[in-house]
């Protein structure tokens, strides 16, 4: 059984093994603020000899300026001051190694008595590798800040140029943020929409607003991505065509938390496709209704597109039945020759006139 004579020495030497294994360096300091005791992590963070810092101040492994451009004597006695009025100070400190390297590090004093006399403990962690860190993830996150800026700059220029509206639904609140060009899309000063998904609903086309509102819970359930187009009425009346496309986000349990998307104005397109269409129309039934044939070939001379009466021409019924087709398929044998010819000569010139051949 252990002597209770035992226990002290024991606990000197339990208590002597943790100072000595500390992580952090722990300086035991008298009343006039010099080292009287430290531990092996001292010696190995500043780089020196026990016999070094014993009976030297804070001060001395000191430059003669803080970062913060006061003196590093006047400081340290204000520092002492505040630890032995308050019993413990915590602070950020720039100490020199002893080959006169700067040691940022973070500092605890406590202010502690042995013997009755004060006596204060200075536990200093070296934070340079932490600093160095930090210093490179804040040019990480400043790099990134810029390529977001760019990045940002950059869809504003595209969005800008095409005429493109950004808009963003949250489906918890309900609230829709248009960006400025969604305003000038919709007609609506930027102080005037109510930012709501119902007050989007007031400018949609009544005969498209049931598609569309269908279209989009089929998107928010997954089944189909949100690419559609819709009718708008303007508040000065006039009706515009918008193409809209929109990507949702979901939480972990994939439940929609957003819907983020763009709009833009295809009106005169779809007028111009319009017009289009309608000039084909009249082109049909004034090719149609003619008793000559027309025939479209490429330059293989195969059948692209032809009339009626050219397909009853080459004794067929319909014009599928001849689409893809060379003409040489219905020329008779002795103008094959003459056909190919013409066709070469269409080529060249953009055009052949009075060109007979016989079809069988």
């Amino acid at each position: 059984m252990k002597k209770a004579a035992d226990l002290p020495q024991q606990d000197a030497q339990l208590y002597q093994t943790i100072f000595d294994l500390a992580g952090d360096a722990i300086i035991a300091c008298s009343e006039q603020g010099l080292a009287i005791e430290c531990n092996q992590t001292t010696l190995d963070m500043f780089g020196c000899s026990r016999q070094q810092i014993i009976g030297t101040s804070p001060v001395d492994w000191s430059p003669e300026f803080q970062p913060n451009g006061r003196r590093s004597s006047e400081m340290a006695k204000e520092i002492f001051d505040q630890a032995k009025s308050q019993g413990k100070i915590h602070f950020r400190w720039e100490n020199r190694r002893a080959d006169g390297s700067p040691l940022p590090v973070d500092v605890t004093i406590r202010l502690t008595h042995s013997d009755g006399k004060p006596l204060y403990i200075i536990i200093t962690r070296d934070i340079s590798q932490w600093l160095a860190e930090q210093a490179l993830l804040r040019s990480q996150e400043e790099k990134t800040a810029e390529e977001l800026r760019i990045s940002e700059r950059r869809l504003f220029l595209a969005t800008d140029s095409f005429g493109i509206g950004i808009w963003d639904l949250n489906l918890l609140t309900k609230r829709l943020v248009w960006d400025e060009r969604m305003h000038q899309l919709y007609g609506v000063p930027m102080n005037s929409f109510g930012g709501t998904h119902e007050a989007w609903k007031k400018f949609v086309h009544p005969d498209d607003l049931g598609r569309v509102e269908s279209e989009i819970q089929l998107a928010l359930r997954g089944t189909k991505p949100y690419n559609t187009e819709f009718r708008i009425l303007r508040p000065e009346g006039d009706i515009r065509v918008i193409q809209t496309a929109a990507t949702v986000v979901s939480d972990a349990n994939g439940a929609p938390l957003r819907m983020t998307g763009v709009n833009f104005d295809i009106t005169d397109r779809r007028q111009a496709e319009e017009i289009l269409r309608t000039s084909e129309e009249k082109y049909r039934v004034l090719v149609e209704t003619t008793g000559t044939g027309y025939l479209i070939v490429d330059g293989l001379g195969r059948v692209i597109d032809a009339n009626r009466e050219y397909v009853r021409m080459t004794g067929h019924q319909t014009l599928e039945e001849i689409l893809g087709r060379a003409v040489t398929e219905w020329t008779a044998d002795y103008h094959q020759t003459f056909n190919a010819l013409a066709v070469q000569q269409c080529a060249k010139d953009g055009f052949v006139r009075n060109l007979l051949i016989d079809y069988v």
